[in-house]
């Protein structure tokens, strides 16, 4: 065989292989890439069995975002870190820094002893955590250690308000892909949550009260084809969330630090928007009914951290 074309194919099978074959070494190159990135030659940080995630600031934020660290480290590498003080000094240590100006902003240092991670908030050290779960390496969850270099993050957003819309109205998506959707945003350091759960296409929240908005609004007889083309596909199309499974999917943005907003449309143009987060408030939004007569009067939603089933509906 050439020499050459050998060489190359070993190259692309090394670059395919899982990190526990090229090295299990954790990477800042990220998306989105923090503002300040300044790795050092100095000793890394090992991860591995022994590594305790410590509180700076004690609270169920911050319990929450340690947790879920935790979590993140396991899944990517297979260790567990433990959630508590340590005992030989290496530790990823949590805290609240309000010397950062932004909300959302957040430093990350690591060295041979810790990585610390201070945010402005909790959302900060949340966004701070992103950063570090980007890094690792994917070694399917089968590392005994992975070494962190020596490095300096400073980072907060340029934009306040980053926000995506998932429509399930028109096409039915289920809770357990939403919730994985919501990950997905948190990944990528997005903070709003846009979700439009009715419209005219269907009705896909199970309201107790009103039972005949799922058992006759969440299906519909046929699918335009197109837009506006006149042509439908003959076939029928259903789907709507159980209360239960709903309620369990508008947690994750709590968990998340990640503002959720439902729109809940009355054919078709009443929205309601709401906040569901115990740890942030937004502002009161104000919306207009259409002509349709759906809604006869204005509908606002005031910044709220009532529970799901306690919200009224326009």
């Amino acid at each position: 065989m050439n020499k050459k074309l050998l060489t190359g194919a070993l190259a692309a099978m090394a670059f395919l292989l899982p990190s526990t074959a090229a090295g299990q070494t954790a990477d800042f190159n990220i998306i989105p890439r923090p503002q300040q990135v300044n790795v050092s030659n100095d000793a890394p940080f090992t991860l591995n069995a022994k590594t305790v995630i410590s509180l700076g600031t004690n609270n169920q934020d911050m319990k929450r975002n340690a947790n879920m660290l935790a979590s993140y480290i396991e899944q990517t590498t297979g260790i567990r870190p433990a959630v508590g003080k340590s005992k030989n000094g290496a530790a990823i240590v949590l805290t609240i820094d309000k010397t950062i100006a932004n909300a959302e902003g957040y430093k990350l240092d690591a060295d041979a002893k810790q990585i610390r991670i201070a945010g402005a908030s909790a959302a900060g050290v949340f966004y701070g955590i992103q950063t570090l779960r980007k890094s690792l390496p994917l070694v399917n969850g089968k590392a005994s250690k992975v070494s962190i270099p020596a490095v300096h993050i400073a980072d907060a957003p340029r934009f306040a308000y980053r926000g995506t819309h998932l429509d399930v109205s028109r096409h039915f998506v289920t809770a357990d892909s939403v919730r994985q959707f919501i990950d997905m945003l948190a990944l990528h350091n997005i903070n709003r949550f846009h979700w439009h759960l009715t419209d005219d296409q269907g009705w896909r929240i199970e309201i107790k009260k009103y039972p005949l908005l799922t058992q006759i609004g969440s299906k519909r007889a046929q699918t335009v084809i197109g837009h506006n083309s006149g042509k439908y596909d003959g076939k029928p199309y259903s789907g709507s969330t159980p209360r239960n499974r709903f309620a369990t999917s508008s947690s994750m943005p709590q968990t998340a630090i990640l503002p959720s907003f439902l729109r809940l449309t009355c054919p078709a143009t009443c929205r309601l928007l709401s906040p569901l987060t115990r740890t942030w408030a937004a502002p009161a939004v104000l919306t207009r009914c259409g002509r349709s007569g759906a809604c006869l009067t204005t509908c606002s939603a005031p910044a709220t951290t009532r529970p799901l089933h306690s919200l009224t509906m326009c």
